[in-house]
């Protein structure tokens, strides 16, 4: 038999995988055959449904016993790294089942398959264990976020920034193959596990342009304009799930594939990680202060949070530390979750570009601005939210480094966005804005999100504890 009863078992941790492509595939071809026959409302809810099938199949497969894994040459399939699927699952299946909720329903058909080619992609590459499955997963990445820029129906300057997003990350694309080719040149493998610098120039540049190619994927600075830019034209919607979810599971591939050349001695890479760390911070926590764009506003505090968390790269690489980074990161995306659905909420009634657009609404509808103000400071790291602990953590793990140059920035960091997060409150507090007078929302809807935020302080401890068992030994 080409496959015993054994492998088949170990197969079943593939599930996840084989279900979201083959949903991807059917969604496809459900949409070319009968088109604009089926309605965005039904297309909407095969969607809902397919993505809670594949988050019930990874919920089922991590019941699973912890030694169970299958591995192939390109891919890795472990209990551990099934959690993390399901992670992405349960995000994307509430994400659409709250966008049904709140009736976004603002694109054709297309759009929905391609928020299931953004979960193939984010599947792929916790998955890879090669360089090439690494490329395979960052290309379906950049294929569904420029038809997304490119399936609306809003104009001229969204292709323009569909064709820029298309340049840039094709040139990034022949960086990316370019270090691998150099990498595989040295050392002859382009495994993860294997990875092995020797001092050796060629793999040493090499593995230098892969890390560059995931710092751009992440916009961490001097790769960040590009960002800027597309998060200001695209819809608030792609802005959503790429803040949200998808910067989360790049630095989950940052950091399998950075705690291996860490644990090889790359020291190296410190003073550079270091600088990189330090102009994110600095470019995060300044221009926010001049930035009234709601969109371009986030897409700077995300830089500045990339780096916070970066500095932990440069000080250590024990598998606590990595959990920090990673609770960091999800209850961040948590509050910009919050934050984003109530600003696609308020979309349904006027257009929201500006925070001078929300000016006033806390004096109008008190739920629905209560949660945009719990969301800001939350993501600011104000206590007694969940970052607040994870920053704390981060603080102590710098000062037991005696890295005293970024542990002050990071102070700093973290005062500016603070202020930065009151001058915000002071817009939702103005009374300029007349618009949402006659406003109303469902109260409930918002009180459960700020409820949420408020008691994730709680669950700090047991997140932590199970990131902590993901990244231990991965």
């Amino acid at each position: 038999m080409l496959l015993s009863i054994k492998s088949l078992s170990w197969l079943t941790l593939t599930l996840p995988d084989v279900f979201a492509g083959a949903s991807l595939v059917f969604l496809s071809l459900v949409n070319i055959t009968v088109g604009e026959r089926c309605s965005r409302t039904v297309f909407q809810k095969f969607a809902i449904v397919f993505m809670g099938v594949c988050f019930a199949i990874t919920v089922w497969c991590t019941h699973w016993p912890v030694d169970k894994e299958f591995e192939s040459k390109f891919f890795t399939y472990t209990v551990k790294l099934t959690y993390m699927k399901s992670v992405a699952f349960c995000f994307s299946t509430i994400a659409l089942v709250l966008l049904n909720y709140i009736k976004m329903v603002i694109f054709n058909n297309v759009f929905y398959i391609l928020v299931f080619g953004l979960i193939n992609a984010i599947t792929i590459c916790i998955s890879a264990n090669n360089f090439l499955s690494l490329v395979l997963g960052l290309e379906l990445y950049s294929f569904s976020v420029c038809f997304l820029l490119l399936v609306q129906k809003n104009g001229h300057e969204q292709k323009k920034n569909a064709v820029r997003f298309i340049l840039t990350s094709a040139i990034m694309t022949a960086v990316l193959l370019f270090g691998i080719s150099l990498y595989y040149f040295q050392s002859g493998c382009l495994s993860f596990s294997k990875i092995n610098l020797d001092s050796n120039i060629a793999s040493t540049l090499g593995i230098t342009m892969i890390l560059a190619v995931l710092l751009f994927k992440v916009g961490a600075p001097p790769f960040h304009s590009w960002m800027i830019d597309m998060y200001e034209k695209a819809p608030v919607i792609l802005v959503f799930f790429l803040d949200t979810m998808w910067k989360f599971f790049v630095v989950f591939t940052i950091i399998k594939i950075f705690s291996t050349i860490i644990a090889n001695d790359a020291t190296q890479y410190n003073s550079v990680l270091a600088i990189i760390s330090a102009a994110s911070m600095i470019v995060g926590g300044v221009m926010p202060f001049f930035e009234k764009n709601i969109k371009k506003f986030i897409a700077y505090t995300s830089i500045g949070h990339i780096g916070f968390v970066s500095t932990v790269f440069v000080v250590t690489n024990n598998s606590q530390s990595m959990a920090v980074i990673l609770a960091y990161l999800a209850f961040y995306s948590l509050a910009s979750t919050c934050f984003f659905l109530s600003i696609l909420f308020l979309q349904r009634h006027e257009v929201i570009e500006t925070f001078r657009d929300v000016s006033g609404l806390i004096r109008r509808n008190i739920p629905i601005g209560l949660c945009i103000f719990v969301s800001l400071f939350s993501m600011a790291g104000f206590p007694p939210f969940a970052i607040f602990l994870a920053k704390l953590r981060i603080f102590k793990l710098l000062l037991e480094a005696e890295n005293y140059s970024l542990l002050i920035l990071a102070i700093i960091y973290s005062s500016m966005t603070l202020l930065y997060a009151v001058k915000c409150l002071r817009y939702l507090f103005k009374a300029e804005n007349l618009k949402f007078e006659k406003f109303q929302g469902n109260n409930a809807f918002f009180a459960i999100q700020v409820f949420v935020q408020l008691l994730s302080v709680f669950t700090y401890g047991s997140v932590m504890k199970k990131f902590l068992w993901i990244v231990t030994d991965l």
